[in-house]
């Protein structure tokens, strides 16, 4: 198998793509998986992204709507287990 990339070839990346990438490099920052000296070129990277999804998909999810969104579902679902007291 060739790993070289022709012109023929489609390169199958989209939108949606793009959303994951952003998510990713939100996670590597908040998770501390960049160093000091790479902050920069990780935050242009990112700003870039995330102005072409502002104006192509403005309701993409992001890390904070992600984890809103896994906080409400696990309410939701202690909200519906009883409240068992033990002593």
């Amino acid at each position: 198998m060739d790993n070289n990339v022709t012109e023929q070839q489609e390169i199958d990346f989209n939108l949606n793509d793009l959303v994951d990438l952003r998510i990713l490099l939100e996670l590597f920052s908040v998770r501390g998986a960049v160093k000091p000296n790479e902050m920069k070129c990780v935050g242009t990277i990112f700003n870039k992204i995330d102005n072409i999804l502002k104006i192509k998909v403005p309701n993409a999810p992001t890390l904070e709507t992600l984890a809103k969104e896994q906080q409400q579902q696990l309410n939701s679902k202690n909200e519906d287990k009883p409240n068992v007291v033990t002593v």
